[in-house]
């Protein structure tokens, strides 16, 4: 069976190759670098979001780490608010071109 790329690598993918047939001179060739990093940090991004939105192991081994481990939540906030979706939320605000960061949770989950 042939291998499948996800959604998110198309996606991907699609904006290196539209980088790729783009004229090469050099002020547009630094334009297409700072593309080309927004493009693996949205990768990184929605893939991450996805498995810890879609796979309760993960959600829970990012609990673990330490931005979460230490967190204190009230009880009126838990009582209207699930604790995934905060968790989440924090992800979904996380500064993905950190990516000393974003391979330490890339490897803790």
């Amino acid at each position: 069976m042939p291998f499948k790329f996800s959604g998110f690598y198309n996606e991907y993918k699609t904006g290196i190759d539209n980088i790729l047939v783009q004229n090469k001179d050099h002020f547009h060739n630094k334009l297409y670098f700072s593309h080309v990093i927004s493009l693996v940090e949205k990768y990184l991004y929605d893939l991450f979001i996805y498995e810890v939105s879609s796979n309760k192991t993960a959600l829970d081994k990012l609990a673990s780490h330490n931005k979460f481990k230490g967190q204190s939540l009230k009880i009126p906030f838990l009582l209207h608010n699930k604790v995934e979706d905060f968790m989440i939320k924090a992800m979904k605000n996380f500064v993905w071109h950190k990516l000393n960061d974003v391979d330490a949770f890339y490897k803790h989950v």
